[in-house]
């Protein structure tokens, strides 16, 4: 349900709009419908038209997971962020729902209704029992929102704007006018490959660059990460070289490639690191893991996202140990050109298992698609 636009008799044309709001925030999802039509259509329409305004309702859901006082908070916030779109001194009817718990009731099918009734009734640890229902997320998502009705007066009877069906649905509206349905959608933008580096690791001088294509099938999508230190001192035997190639593939729990993801990944690298003013170490390493980490976009630009994560996996490495007085011609690979029977292979070895990576990413998303 988005922008209805008719008239209820003749002269008296009214709007109403829905916008949906993010959970736990009081902003709003910007790729919706109503926030667009709002935004596009009825402000402009409500401002141009101010002298003949003759009700303005303002209607704040919130859905019943959280604290009562978190709730009570957000609700107020909400209203807010609605309000501040109006003149101070406009004169609004303003209706608060903290916990909409008879919106739960409207939104589940007939099938489960009665089981969510009997747990809403007994008033018995009501949102941990509701909660667990496999099919509740569907209904809460459609009772964070906001309903605008704005009622004008004209001075002189105008002809209906239009005849309007109402379709019980968020993403889209059908309107009947002179005999022609069409549907109108608001723009979306789809990220298709996101560009981002570990600012954590390149603060610890280690530079980095990954990226991730968006494949839009259930969530999953594809990463690639390259780290790159490669410094030396040839002054004195000092090296901090790092090649390093990882290949992963994640699931976000929400489509929109936000939020909680879950993923596993391997990786291989060749290292040449001084660890001490004296002794060295080079090899090569391979590894395997699972990846977890929270996505959250920015709020003036939705491409800008950030990233905190973490790696748990394990690593198997060979490598050599050498002393920086021996004579060494500062490149990480052996240049042997002796008997292949007097070659001498790494000598040690050493399996890992643990944290691998903790992580925050800065990620842009590059190439996106504007769809309508």
């Amino acid at each position: 349900m988005s922008l209805t636009l008719f008239a209820s008799e003749p002269g008296d044309t009214t709007i109403v709009n829905l916008l949906r709001f993010q959970l736990n925030k009081s902003e709003f999802v910007k790729g919706d419908l109503g926030y667009w039509t709002f935004m596009n259509k009825t402000l402009p329409y409500y401002y141009g038209n101010i002298d003949k305004v003759e009700y303005v309702g303002v209607h704040i859901s919130s859905s019943p997971e959280g604290p009562l006082s978190r709730n009570k908070v957000l609700t107020e916030e909400r209203a807010r962020r609605i309000l501040d779109y109006f003149p101070d001194d406009a004169n609004i009817e303003l209706g608060l729902i903290e916990e909409n718990y008879d919106g739960v009731l409207e939104q589940v099918d007939s099938v489960n209704r009665e089981a969510v009734e009997r747990i809403i009734s007994s008033g018995v640890d009501v949102k941990r029992r509701l909660m667990k229902l496999p099919y509740i997320n569907a209904a809460l998502f459609n009772l964070r929102y906001a309903r605008i009705e704005i009622r004008f007066r004209a001075d002189e009877p105008v002809e209906p704007i239009h005849d309007t069906v109402i379709v019980n649905r968020i993403d889209t509206i059908y309107i009947v006018q002179r005999d022609t349905i069409y549907l109108e959608k608001s723009p979306r933008t789809i990220p298709i490959l996101g560009v981002k580096t570990n600012i954590v690791a390149d603060a610890i001088l280690a530079p980095n660059v990954h990226a991730e294509l968006y494949t839009h099938l259930a969530g999953l999508s594809l990463e690639f990460e390259y780290t790159f230190p490669w410094w030396k001192t040839d002054v004195v035997h000092r090296y901090y070289q790092i090649l390093n190639g990882t290949a992963g593939i994640r699931k976000y729990f929400k489509n929109s490639y936000t939020g909680h993801y879950v993923g596993a990944y391997v990786n291989t690298a060749i290292y040449d690191l001084q660890a001490k003013t004296d002794q060295g170490f080079q090899g090569e390493l391979n590894g395997i893991g699972l990846s977890y980490g929270y996505v959250f976009t920015s709020k003036k630009d939705p491409r800008l996202k950030f990233e905190p994560y973490i790696r748990i996996g394990c690593f198997n490495t060979r490598f050599d140990e050498y002393h920086t007085s021996e004579p060494f011609d500062g490149r990480y690979y052996y240049t042997y050109t002796g008997k292949s029977s007097d070659f001498v292979p790494r000598r040690f070895k050493m399996t890992y298992f643990g944290p691998t990576m903790i992580g925050f990413n800065l990620t842009y998303d590059l190439i996106c698609l504007r769809r309508y």
